[in-house]
């Protein structure tokens, strides 16, 4: 949770588009994408462990595979609304993008 925390004031940052500070700019995607992937990769794979560590499907790699493709198939899924919504969003303010994705991180 501190990372998805820590995560928002750097998604704001964007806001500003330093792109005039191309190096300063740089760091604070770095910074969002650091503070948002980590625990997105975390949390998936510590739900795909915890249910494939289960009695039902312990021992079969078929079904343990099937787990871990249906919890990052559905990541997947929200990602790519999330990638529509923005893109819809950007057609009316281009930076109400960014108070979109930092109001995601918020939720």
């Amino acid at each position: 949770a501190l990372f998805l925390v820590l995560s928002i004031p750097s998604v704001f940052a964007l806001y500003f588009k330093l792109n005039q500070y191309v190096v300063l700019y740089g760091f604070l995607c770095f910074v969002a994408g650091f503070f948002v992937g980590g625990p997105t990769n975390l949390i998936s794979t510590a739900m795909a462990t915890d249910i494939g560590n289960k009695q039902e499907i312990k021992g079969n790699p078929a079904s343990i595979s099937t787990v871990s493709g249906i919890i990052d198939g559905t990541g997947s899924i929200g990602a790519a609304i999330t990638d529509y919504v923005a893109a819809w969003i950007s057609d009316w303010n281009h930076a109400l993008v960014y108070g979109l994705l930092g109001l995601q991180l918020f939720i």
